[in-house]
């Protein structure tokens, strides 16, 4: 009769190692002593626990999204809109452009000729625009969270394509190089875990146990540190701004 053993490990990116490039996205943990894991048998982890913040943004200079150019007499004069980094709803994007136009005058009686509007029926974006009011969306990804190409709109507009508010980050993958033969999306990886995040709420903390533990092979028999990084699922690095977290996961081992 075979046996098995488990052990709960905890994992915290506060106790990563600081040499080097440490950040709490993508850091390395260290075992003192090594763990060493028998020959004879098999050695599988599974994630228990996950405690996180909704700390990531969907606009950053790194994605090359935080850009946009307007005018007020069509195509004249140029004003640049420069978002800060956050993570931004439809209404959200709305409401800096239009604080960007009161602070530059370009607002009379309360009324704002540019509005990014987001239709539920249609699941699309419209850019509204009047009294000569031009967008520049060139040289910015900006229009793929609104579901529009790089170009000057010059009249109300519907978006040609689905908006992308989250900037595809749809997922959260947990990965380890402790392991190799996860499968996600249908390609072996060292995800250990992918939590989706549609449900999650901007800003707040939150928790994930999942009701059964999905166990990857370890890919060594002695363990001195191991490395683990968050992607999203197109496998980019997300940044969590400095917010830290907490995993455990269990080591399990059968004859």
């Amino acid at each position: 009769m075979s046996q098995i053993f488990q052990q709960a490990i905890d994992i915290s990116s506060v106790e990563r190692e600081k040499t080097g490039v440490s950040r709490c996205d993508d850091f390395v943990i260290k075992f003192t002593p090594a763990i060493q894991l028998d020959k004879n048998q098999k050695h599988e982890i599974a994630l228990d626990q996950i405690s996180m913040t909704y700390s990531w943004h969907n606009i950053t200079p790194t994605y090359k999204n935080n850009t946009i150019r307007y005018s007020h007499d069509r195509g004249t004069t140029w004003t640049t809109v420069i978002y800060p980094n956050g993570m931004y709803s439809y209404s959200d994007l709305n409401d800096y452009l239009h604080q960007i136009m009161k602070r530059n005058g370009h607002v009379k009686d309360d009324q704002y000729d540019i509005n990014l509007l987001f239709i539920l029926s249609t699941y699309k974006v419209i850019i509204e625009l009047t009294n000569n009011y031009q967008l520049d969306l060139r040289g910015t990804k900006f229009g793929e969270l609104l579901g529009f190409d790089p170009k000057i709109i010059k009249s109300t507009e519907e978006g040609s394509k689905l908006p992308n508010i989250t900037n595809s980050i749809d997922s959260l993958r947990i990965n380890t190089d402790i392991i190799s033969d996860s499968i996600v999306g249908g390609s072996f990886s060292d995800t250990l875990y992918v939590i989706p995040t549609g449900t999650l709420k901007r800003s707040f903390p939150f928790v994930r146990e999942p009701r059964h533990h999905k166990f990857n092979e370890i890919s060594r028999r002695t363990i001195s540190s191991m490395r683990v990084y968050v992607t999203d699922s197109l496998r980019r690095p997300v940044d969590l701004n400095g917010i830290d977290w907490h995993m455990t996961i269990i080591l399990r081992s059968k004859n």
